[in-house]
């Protein structure tokens, strides 16, 4: 289940358009694109369109795009935030989403719901959306019985985070104001007492993770298990008599919500100043198993020249963190899930991606990923630390340039430092052209060089340097 599946099937549509031209905003975009890409007819493409400007209206933004009489989409201005905005709008006057929250925040029946007026359907068009709900919250092995969403609760959570986060993250809260309140009152402390100022997208997350597990402990829902020990301290004791006093929890229950608040607040990386030491669980194992493998695989793919790579103990451990929160939380996350951009990295790191790409394909670990989104968003995770864990040099073979301007050596310079933004190829400079040379930049020709050459007679505009970064992308994808 996705967010968008909580949408009506136009308003989902619609939202899809919008996403498009706001992906095509610096580009050609007409209804005839949108229909080919979207799969439905020029009409509905228009008629889609023509709804999307008034929706946008609805929310504050006029007239921010037309049609031209050829169907081209035009002066559009579209922005990520907007996009997010109206999906908030759409799911909000969503039945399936109203109904989906009424059960999730207040666990009334579907009766009460339609007797209170909180959702405008008739009583049979209820049923169907409310059939339609059951399957898919079946897909995430998430039970809708008696008014309460039931199943595993830790991995009830997690999908209830995913969907909350992805929906309203930036845009608005929409739990109840004393659930906000609390929210905000735990984190007021926790920043307090730990002398910590968090990031706007640590806060926000924290806030959404606490604002689900109030409600959950509001209506008696725990969990059962624990991944982590803790430390007794100050905030320790804070939250311990708090939960004692707002829910109904017993001594052990507390135990372990606990231990599940400081578990997401250390693998979120919000704070880690907490002493909490990993029980010895079958999680645990895995991704102890799964961190020495990596780094044994890695240490001997990649050691040149007698030299073996040495990781420290706080290496190790941030990236077994990762394997952790990957197996402990399987979040749908709506970042770094697409492989747009994977081939990019296939161009400038050939090597290190083919690493990664075969080690996240091994038979063994095939089981664990829950989605194809989770493995991307693994791969990426796995590439970002290794790049910035590991010196270019020993990951990839270096790309000779020569850059030799008649301007001088101040020029050179300047262009050299000007492509120190592409220093993730393992670029080598030279002087003088040599037989390791893979392109000669200049601004005058030599015939029959034996390397690509870039010539620039003038100073190099944003064009050249585009075009010079997708040449340097080629020569690297053909040194394998």
């Amino acid at each position: 289940m996705s967010p968008n599946d909580l949408l009506i099937i136009d308003d989902r549509y619609k939202w899809y358009v919008a996403q498009l031209i706001e992906i095509k905003r610096n580009s050609y975009c007409s209804l005839t694109q949108i229909s080919e890409i979207l799969d439905f007819s020029p009409y509905k493409a228009e008629t889609y369109f023509e709804e999307l400007v008034d929706d946008l209206e609805k929310i504050g933004q006029p007239k921010l795009m037309e049609l031209s009489k050829g169907g081209e989409v035009l002066n559009a201005e579209l922005t990520h935030l907007l996009i997010k905005k109206l999906r908030v709008h759409y799911v909000e006057k969503s039945p399936a989403y109203q109904m989906f929250h009424l059960f999730m925040t207040k666990e009334i029946s579907l009766d009460s719901q339609l007797d209170q007026e909180k959702i405008n359907l008739s009583r049979s068009g209820a049923y169907k959306y409310q059939k339609n709900l059951k399957k898919l919250l079946s897909d995430e092995n998430v039970q809708l019985k008696k008014n309460k969403l039931l199943g595993n609760e830790f991995q009830l959570r997690n999908f209830l985070f995913g969907i909350y986060y992805e929906l309203f993250n930036g845009i608005k809260n929409p739990f109840e104001e004393a659930t906000i309140k609390l929210a905000r009152n735990i984190l007021n402390y926790f920043i307090h007492f730990y002398e910590t100022g968090l990031v706007k997208t640590k806060e926000i997350k924290l806030i959404f993770f606490l604002c689900i597990w109030l409600t959950r402990l509001k209506y008696n829902h725990v969990i059962d298990t624990a991944f982590i020990s803790v430390k007794k301290e100050g905030f320790f004791d804070y939250l311990h008599k708090l939960l004692s006093e707002q829910f109904f929890l017993n001594p052990q229950q507390i135990e372990l919500e606990l231990a599940y608040f400081y578990l997401f607040v250390y693998l979120e990386d919000i704070d880690k100043s907490s002493l909490i030491d990993f029980l010895p669980t079958s999680v645990e194992q895995q991704a102890k198993q799964l961190t020495t493998s990596f780094f044994d695989n890695l240490a001997s793919r990649i050691e040149r020249n007698g030299e073996t790579l040495a990781f420290s103990t706080n290496d190790i451990e941030e990236f077994q963190n990762i394997n952790r929160k990957w197996l402990i939380y399987h979040f749908k996350e709506s970042t770094f899930i697409t492989k747009g951009q994977i081939r990019y990295f296939q161009e400038i790191n050939p090597l290190l991606d083919e690493f990664i790409q075969e080690f996240i394909e091994k038979a063994e670990l095939r089981s664990l990923f829950l989605s194809k989104q989770e493995k991307t968003k693994l791969y990426y995770d796995y590439l970002f630390f290794v790049i910035t864990k590991i010196p270019i040099e020993r990951l990839e073979k270096p790309l000779h340039i020569c850059i030799d301007f008649s301007h001088g050596r101040v020029y050179n310079d300047y262009i050299r430092r000007m492509l120190s933004s592409l220093q993730s190829m393992n670029i080598r400079y030279e002087q003088r052209l040599s037989t390791k040379t893979k392109l000669y930049l200049s601004d005058f020709a030599i015939d029959t060089l034996p390397c690509k050459q870039v010539i620039w007679k003038r100073p190099p505009t944003p064009g050249d340097w585009k075009a010079l970064g997708d040449l340097l992308v080629g020569i690297r994808g053909g040194m394998g």
